[in-house]
C-alpha cells in the first residue's frame, strides 16, 4: 500500500487541498493550546497587618508560568511580580518573556475603640457596624491575662496573636496602646506579636537589678522587664557581707574574753561574748542572776525566820557579828564544803545557823542578833 487515497469522483488536486486544509487546521489548534491569553492579576485584597504576606493570584498555573519579581511583602503599598511562560508556551502576541502583574497591600481606615474590663472580659466598644478586616486600636484600661476574653459591641470574638496562637499572660498592661485587627465576618481579633515562651508573672515589685540579666519578666502591674543583676553582682555582695562581718569580728576581738577552755553559749551569760579556744565569737544564752539583800533579826526563842524570792536560790552570803566574831556563811545548796567560809566544816555557830531550802533563806538563833544576807537566785 503507498499512502494514497483513491476517492471516486475526486481528482487528485481535489483530495491535496482537503490535506492542506485539515494539516492548517491541526497547526492552528496546537498553536492554541499554548498560547496564554491572560496575564494573572491579585485575588482579593491584602490588608496591611504588620506581618509578612503574599498575594493569590488570579489565572496562576504554576505549570504554564513560572512566578518571579516581587512575591511578598510587609508594608503598605504596591509590589511588582513577573509571569514567564514555561518551555512551549507563549503569550497571545507571539512573545515568550517575562510579563509584569502589580499586586498591593493596603491599609484600612483606623478605628479607636473604648475598652473597659469587668469580670475578666474586656469589652470593647465603638465600632458601630463596620463589617470587613479593619485595622483598631485602643488604650487598655486594665492588663490582659490569661483566660480573659473579649466582646465588641457586645458580640464575643476570639482573640489570638497574628500567628494564630494564644495571647499569653500579660500580654498588655493597663495603660497601653494597644493595636489590632478585627476581622467580623470570623469573629477574630488579632493582636500582632507572637512565639516564644511565656513569660513569668511576679506577684511582688521587683527591679530589673533583683532579676538575673537577660530574664525577662511580667512586673506586678503587667508590664514587661528585662533583669539586670549579674552572677558577678552575686558574688560580689557576698563577698562584701563576708568581709563585713570579718572587720566587724576583728574589730570586737581585742576587746572580748578570749576562753582557753571550750564553752558553750549556755555557759556564758546573756549578752556577754567571749572568744572561745577556736577563735570562734560566742554570744551567752544562760539566764544572769537577780540579787535579793536585806536584814533578818533572830526570833530569841530558837523559831526560825525567812525570806523567799521568785526563783530558785543558788547560792547565799550571810553576815553576822555576834560580840567580837564577824560570821560569814556562804551558802551554796550543791557544795557543802562553802556552807561556813569562816568556821570551816559547821555552818551552826553560837550566832545561830542559816541553810537554804528552794526559793526560801532560813536564819535561825536564840538570839537576837541582825544577819545580813545577799540571795543569788535564777
Amino acid at each position: 500500500m503507498n499512502g494514497n487515497v483513491n476517492v471516486p469522483g475526486a481528482s487528485a488536486a481535489d483530495l491535496a487541498k482537503v490535506k492542506k486544509a485539515a494539516d492548517d487546521a491541526a497547526a492552528s489548534a496546537a498553536k492554541a493550546q499554548k498560547t496564554i491569553t491572560v496575564v494573572p492579576s491579585q485575588a482579593g485584597t491584602l490588608i496591611y497587618t504588620g506581618e509578612e504576606q503574599s498575594p493569590v493570584w488570579n489565572n496562576y498555573d504554576e505549570n504554564v508560568l513560572t512566578l518571579g519579581g516581587v512575591t511578598t511583602g510587609t508594608d503598605v503599598g504596591t509590589y511588582e511580580a513577573t509571569f514567564t511562560p514555561n518551555e512551549g508556551y507563549q503569550w497571545n502576541d507571539g512573545t515568550t518573556g517575562a510579563k509584569n502583574a502589580v499586586w498591593t497591600i493596603t491599609k484600612t481606615e483606623s478605628t479607636t475603640l473604648v475598652h473597659t474590663c469587668a469580670n475578666n472580659v474586656h469589652i470593647l466598644t465603638g465600632l458601630d457596624g463596620k463589617s470587613g478586616i479593619i485595622s483598631m486600636q485602643f488604650k487598655a484600661t486594665e492588663g490582659f491575662a490569661e483566660g480573659d476574653t473579649f466582646t465588641i459591641d457586645g458580640t464575643e470574638y476570639i482573640a489570638q496573636q497574628m500567628n494564630g496562637e494564644a495571647l499569653s499572660d500579660g500580654f498588655f498592661a493597663a495603660g497601653a496602646a494597644v493595636s489590632c485587627v478585627v476581622d467580623t465576618e470570623s469573629r477574630v481579633v488579632n493582636f500582632k506579636g507572637g512565639g516564644g515562651v511565656k513569660l513569668p508573672k511576679l506577684d511582688s515589685p521587683a527591679a530589673e537589678e533583683e532579676v538575673f540579666e537577660g530574664q525577662e519578666y511580667i512586673d506586678e502591674t503587667g508590664a514587661k522587664r528585662v533583669g539586670t543583676f549579674t552572677i558577678e553582682d552575686e558574688l560580689a555582695e557576698q563577698a562584701a557581707i563576708i568581709t563585713e562581718l570579718e572587720a566587724a569580728l576583728e574589730e570586737k576581738a581585742p576587746l572580748l574574753p578570749t576562753l582557753s577552755n571550750p564553752a558553750t553559749e549556755a555557759e556564758i551569760l546573756l549578752g556577754y561574748e567571749a572568744i572561745d579556744a577556736a577563735g570562734k565569737l560566742l554570744t551567752g544564752t544562760a539566764d544572769p542572776y537577780k540579787l535579793k539583800t536585806g536584814t533578818l533579826a533572830g526570833s530569841g526563842t530558837g523559831n526560825a525566820v525567812s525570806v523567799t524570792v521568785d526563783g530558785t536560790i543558788d547560792f547565799a552570803l550571810a553576815t553576822i557579828v555576834n560580840g567580837s566574831q564577824t560570821f560569814i556563811w556562804a551558802i551554796c545548796p550543791t557544795k557543802t564544803s562553802l556552807q561556813n567560809f569562816h568556821n570551816a566544816g559547821n555552818h551552826a555557830t553560837s550566832a545561830g545557823t542559816a541553810s537554804v531550802s528552794g526559793d526560801t533563806f532560813k536564819y535561825t538563833s536564840t538570839n537576837t542578833n541582825v544577819i545580813t544576807y545577799y540571795l543569788f537566785y535564777k
